[in-house]
């Protein structure tokens, strides 16, 4: 979502359409605040040794923390409320709650079976946070400008993501009709969070849009691109 909406502004010669779903052209301090957290958590790792650790000997505590906060920040409050159980376990001496044993399940597969190095994960998420879409511009509206007036733009959220929240593509929205672009936003219902547009039983409404927005026959929705996305959303309330 974001390397298209960087490629948006950079090459507005190369495309007459584009999509972001669940990202965001300038990260807030709140979605640095918790990337920053599992940054901390891996360079405490003793094992980091500063960046200069052994292969196969890196910081795989800190990478499971970070993991697992990630899982939480990618999530949602509503689905974690409804899908695990509110009340403990105790075998022996140990009381343990499901959803903590679903985030050491995350941890320990990300450490063990994806086994992602500690410094490109590091790096990914400065990069994330360094997002701006008005970089080398005097200003975040400057830099959005450069989206010519002859693009269409589809820019979807999720009504629960808290690492890249609604408002986030709801504030270049309006930066870019502001100058002349076509747009549409949208924010999509879901309680799966940030992560919704990776779950099979959320396609639909995504995928439905996505095949409006880039319909190339304009017999099926009698035009191309917003006007197709909005044509669906009339036929979507009649239903």
């Amino acid at each position: 979502g974001m390397q298209s909406l960087q490629f948006a502004a950079n090459f507005p010669s190369r495309y007459d359409r584009f999509v972001s779903i669940a990202a965001t052209a300038q990260t807030s301090p709140a979605t640095v605040a918790l990337r920053s957290v599992q940054r901390s958590a891996v360079r405490t790792d003793p094992n980091y040794k500063g960046g200069s650790y052994e292969t196969g000997k890196g910081p795989s505590q800190g990478m499971a923390v970070a993991r697992m906060f990630g899982t939480i920040c990618y999530r949602s409050p509503e689905e974690f409320t409804e899908r695990f159980d509110w009340y403990p376990t105790v075998t022996g001496d140990d009381i343990s709650f499901e959803v903590e044993r679903y985030l050491q399940y995350q941890a320990s597969k990300f450490v063990h079976k994806v086994n992602y190095d500690a410094n490109c994960y590091l790096l990914l998420s400065k990069g994330m946070d360094m997002m701006d879409i008005g970089a080398g511009t005097p200003s975040f509206e400057d830099g959005a400008k450069r989206i010519t007036q002859d693009k269409q733009g589809l820019l979807l959220s999720y009504s629960t993501d808290r690492l890249t929240p609604p408002q986030d593509l709801e504030r270049l929205s309006e930066v870019l009709g502001r100058h002349g672009v076509s747009v549409h936003y949208e924010v999509l219902q879901s309680q799966f969070g940030h992560d919704a547009f990776l779950i099979e039983s959320q396609a639909l409404d995504l995928n439905m849009r996505l095949k409006a927005f880039l319909e190339t026959d304009e017999n099926t929705y009698g035009g191309h691109g917003v006007h197709n996305v909005r044509a669906l959303e009339k036929e979507l309330l009649l239903d």
